[in-house]
């Protein structure tokens, strides 16, 4: 009878689990932990310029300029019973004191380097936001999947970057810098808000 009775409460505990639902909802935020004034959130079509790049710039060496922007998110849940709602918040960022530029090399073809740095940091966010969108997340699932989730796209982030850096020499090639701000035009304006 003990056996019996140790089934049932197991297949009752794997129905109340086969059952428990989330309701997820995915959106963009400006409310971060980040100083508001040490921060600018990226919106279509805003551009940076020159005074947002306020940190010290480094006078040694070749590069002319630094954009430190990047992604991130935060997630809220409430749970009843076996119900959940869970609010994922994405952000894509500048940080204005840690950005510089040397003060001669303040030119549109560099600032137009720097800018394209930021729109990369927004394609791969949207790339995330995408992700979650089609990604079964479940009360089961969400701690670990988040996290693993952002780990894989910053990475997908940095590898770009990087390649970006490579293939225009920190912008010093202008054909290959021609070609990826035609790249980056086309993968921004299909982007739907």
């Amino acid at each position: 009878m003990k056996k019996i009775l140790s089934y049932f409460i197991f297949f009752l505990a794997c129905m109340a689990t086969a059952h428990a639902q989330l309701v997820t909802t995915i959106s963009w935020t400006e409310n971060t932990s980040m100083p508001a004034h040490e921060v600018i959130y990226y919106k279509p079509g805003n551009k940076l310029n020159w005074a947002d790049f306020i940190g010290k710039p480094h006078l040694e060496g070749n590069v002319a300029a630094l954009t430190m922007s990047g992604f991130g998110y935060k997630s809220e849940i409430t749970t009843m019973g076996n119900t959940g709602q869970l609010n994922i918040f994405l952000y894509c960022y500048f940080n204005k004191p840690l950005s510089w530029v040397k003060p001669d090399k303040k030119t549109n073809y560099i600032l137009n380097h720097e800018q394209n740095h930021f729109n990369l940091c927004f394609i791969v966010a949207n790339q995330f936001y995408q992700r979650l969108k089609t990604t079964a997340i479940t009360l089961q699932n969400y701690k670990s999947l988040l996290p693993k989730l952002y780990t894989e796209y910053t990475a997908v982030l940095n590898e770009m970057q990087n390649k970006y850096d490579a293939q225009t020499r920190n912008g010093q090639e202008k054909d290959p810098q021609m070609q990826w701000d035609n790249l980056i035009i086309d993968q921004l304006s299909a982007i739907k808000p």
